[in-house]
C-alpha cells in the first residue's frame, strides 16, 4: 500500500541522489592526446573516431560555431580531423560547405547559415 509506495519513492529519491552527476572515461590516462581548436568555437562539442583506412585512425571534432572560410557567414561551424595516436595533435578542417547562403532572385535569402 502507502508504506511500500513511500519506501520505493525514498529509495529512488536516495539513488538519484548518491549517483553521479556525469560519468566520463578516458581512453589513455597516462599520456592523453590534446587537442586544441579556435577560442570560444566550441571545439570538442563532439568527439568521433574515425577509420578511413585500417592503421589510420583519426578523431572528428565538432566545433558549432567555429568561423570558416565561408562568405559572409558568421560562426557556422566547422568540423576538424585530428590524427589519433601519432604525438600529432595538429587537427584539419574539413571543407564540407564554402558557399555563403543561397540567394533566391538576388533578393530572397532561402538560407541563414550564421549562428547556426
Amino acid at each position: 500500500g502507502v508504506r511500500q509506495s513511500l519506501s520505493k519513492f525514498l529509495t529512488c529519491c536516495l539513488l538519484t541522489v548518491l549517483s553521479p552527476v556525469s560519468l566520463a572515461f578516458n581512453l589513455d590516462s597516462i599520456s592523453p592526446a590534446v587537442y586544441t581548436g579556435p577560442q570560444n568555437s566550441y571545439f570538442g562539442f563532439s568527439v568521433e573516431f574515425y577509420i578511413p583506412d585500417p592503421g589510420t585512425p583519426s578523431v572528428l571534432i565538432g566545433a558549432p560555431k567555429a568561423n570558416t572560410s565561408q562568405p559572409n557567414i558568421t560562426e557556422g561551424g566547422a568540423v576538424y580531423s585530428c590524427a589519433w595516436g601519432a604525438n600529432d595533435t595538429d587537427c584539419q578542417q574539413l571543407p564540407f560547405d564554402l558557399t555563403g547562403n543561397r540567394v533566391h532572385n538576388e533578393t530572397e535569402v532561402l538560407e541563414l547559415k550564421s549562428n547556426q
